[in-house]
Protein backbone atom coordinates (compact mmCIF):
# COMPACT_ATOMS: atom_id res chain seq x y z
CA UNK A 1 0.00 0.00 0.00
CA UNK A 2 1.08 3.70 -0.39
CA UNK A 3 1.77 5.57 2.13
CA UNK A 4 3.11 9.27 2.66
CA UNK A 5 6.82 7.09 3.60
CA UNK A 6 7.04 6.00 0.23
CA UNK A 7 6.21 8.83 -1.55
CA UNK A 8 9.17 11.84 -1.45
CA UNK A 9 7.36 15.97 -2.32
CA UNK A 10 9.57 17.32 -4.89
CA UNK A 11 7.23 19.88 -5.64
CA UNK A 12 3.87 21.62 -4.41
CA UNK A 13 1.62 24.52 -6.19
CA UNK A 14 -2.12 25.62 -5.34
CA UNK A 15 -3.54 22.45 -7.79
CA UNK A 16 -1.26 19.51 -7.02
CA UNK A 17 1.28 18.12 -5.16
CA UNK A 18 4.13 16.43 -6.73
CA UNK A 19 5.86 13.21 -5.42
CA UNK A 20 8.49 10.71 -6.79
CA UNK A 21 8.36 7.40 -4.93
CA UNK A 22 11.02 6.50 -2.66
CA UNK A 23 12.06 2.97 -4.74
CA UNK A 24 11.86 2.58 -8.26
CA UNK A 25 8.81 1.57 -9.79
CA UNK A 26 7.97 -1.06 -12.03
CA UNK A 27 6.15 0.44 -15.15
CA UNK A 28 4.98 -1.92 -18.16
CA UNK A 29 7.14 -4.26 -16.42
CA UNK A 30 10.21 -2.26 -16.51
CA UNK A 31 11.80 -1.44 -13.35
CA UNK A 32 12.53 2.97 -13.72
CA UNK A 33 14.25 4.75 -11.55
CA UNK A 34 11.82 7.00 -9.05
CA UNK A 35 13.25 10.28 -10.45
CA UNK A 36 11.97 9.68 -13.52
CA UNK A 37 8.16 8.67 -12.50
CA UNK A 38 6.56 11.99 -11.24
CA UNK A 39 3.42 11.63 -9.07
CA UNK A 40 0.67 14.18 -8.98
CA UNK A 41 -2.01 14.38 -6.33
CA UNK A 42 -4.25 17.31 -6.42
CA UNK A 43 -3.65 19.61 -3.12
CA UNK A 44 -7.46 18.57 -2.34
CA UNK A 45 -6.81 15.18 -1.62
CA UNK A 46 -4.43 13.24 0.99
CA UNK A 47 -2.68 10.80 0.60
CA UNK A 48 -4.69 8.46 2.57
CA UNK A 49 -7.51 9.21 0.88
CA UNK A 50 -6.28 7.66 -2.53
CA UNK A 51 -3.28 5.29 -1.04
CA UNK A 52 -5.71 2.12 -2.21
CA UNK A 53 -6.85 3.25 -5.46
CA UNK A 54 -2.60 4.45 -6.17
CA UNK A 55 -1.46 1.16 -5.12
CA UNK A 56 -4.08 -0.50 -7.62
CA UNK A 57 -2.99 1.61 -10.40
CA UNK A 58 0.70 1.38 -10.09
CA UNK A 59 -0.19 -2.89 -10.18
CA UNK A 60 -2.28 -1.86 -13.25
CA UNK A 61 0.69 0.02 -14.46
CA UNK A 62 3.13 -2.36 -13.80
CA UNK A 63 1.41 -5.20 -15.57
CA UNK A 64 -0.91 -4.32 -18.26
CA UNK A 65 0.42 -6.30 -21.09
CA UNK A 66 -2.91 -7.22 -23.05
CA UNK A 67 -3.94 -3.64 -23.16
CA UNK A 68 -0.58 -2.45 -24.13
CA UNK A 69 -0.25 -5.11 -26.73
CA UNK A 70 -3.48 -4.43 -28.13
CA UNK A 71 -3.46 -1.34 -28.28
CA UNK A 72 0.22 -1.36 -30.07
CA UNK A 73 -0.70 -3.91 -32.14
CA UNK A 74 -4.24 -2.24 -33.45
CA UNK A 75 -2.02 0.64 -34.07
CA UNK A 76 0.26 -1.03 -36.28
CA UNK A 77 -2.32 -2.92 -37.94
CA UNK A 78 -0.09 -6.13 -37.51
CA UNK A 79 0.84 -8.56 -35.06
CA UNK A 80 3.84 -7.65 -32.28
CA UNK A 81 6.51 -10.75 -31.38
CA UNK A 82 5.88 -12.66 -28.80
CA UNK A 83 8.43 -10.79 -26.22
CA UNK A 84 7.83 -7.04 -27.46
CA UNK A 85 5.95 -6.92 -23.93
CA UNK A 86 9.68 -7.10 -22.56
CA UNK A 87 11.37 -4.95 -24.95
CA UNK A 88 10.06 -2.12 -23.40
CA UNK A 89 12.18 0.50 -21.45
CA UNK A 90 10.55 2.90 -20.02
CA UNK A 91 11.84 6.68 -19.99
CA UNK A 92 9.28 8.27 -17.92
CA UNK A 93 5.99 7.82 -15.98
CA UNK A 94 3.99 11.13 -15.02
CA UNK A 95 0.89 9.86 -13.06
CA UNK A 96 -1.67 12.36 -12.17
CA UNK A 97 -5.15 12.03 -9.39
CA UNK A 98 -6.85 15.21 -9.60
CA UNK A 99 -10.21 13.27 -7.76
CA UNK A 100 -10.49 9.11 -7.17
CA UNK A 101 -12.59 9.02 -10.60
CA UNK A 102 -10.38 11.02 -12.49
CA UNK A 103 -6.77 9.76 -12.69
CA UNK A 104 -4.02 8.57 -15.87
CA UNK A 105 -1.35 8.55 -16.62
CA UNK A 106 1.62 9.58 -19.36
CA UNK A 107 4.25 7.11 -20.20
CA UNK A 108 6.96 7.52 -22.47
CA UNK A 109 9.18 4.53 -23.67
CA UNK A 110 11.33 2.61 -26.38
CA UNK A 111 10.78 -0.32 -27.56
CA UNK A 112 11.79 -3.22 -30.24
CA UNK A 113 9.37 -2.68 -33.30
CA UNK A 114 9.99 1.42 -33.76
CA UNK A 115 13.82 1.34 -32.37
CA UNK A 116 14.54 5.10 -33.77
CA UNK A 117 11.65 6.28 -32.19
CA UNK A 118 9.96 6.78 -28.29
CA UNK A 119 6.56 6.15 -27.95
CA UNK A 120 4.13 8.56 -25.49
CA UNK A 121 0.97 6.74 -24.60
CA UNK A 122 -1.70 8.66 -22.46
CA UNK A 123 -3.73 6.87 -20.28
CA UNK A 124 -7.36 7.59 -18.68
CA UNK A 125 -7.53 5.53 -16.02
CA UNK A 126 -7.30 2.07 -17.65
CA UNK A 127 -7.67 2.74 -20.71
CA UNK A 128 -4.78 3.67 -23.35
CA UNK A 129 -6.41 6.55 -25.02
CA UNK A 130 -3.90 7.97 -27.18
CA UNK A 131 -0.07 7.72 -28.35
CA UNK A 132 2.01 10.14 -30.19
CA UNK A 133 5.57 8.63 -32.11
CA UNK A 134 8.13 10.77 -32.24
CA UNK A 135 11.36 10.54 -33.89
Amino acid sequence: MINRDLLQQFDEDDLYVGYNPAMPMKIFGYELESSKCEIYISSKLQITEIALALSQYLDWLASCKAEATEYFCSKLGERLPEDWFETIEVYSAEITFTTLEDFGAVITFGESTLPDHVVEFTIDKFTIENDLLMG
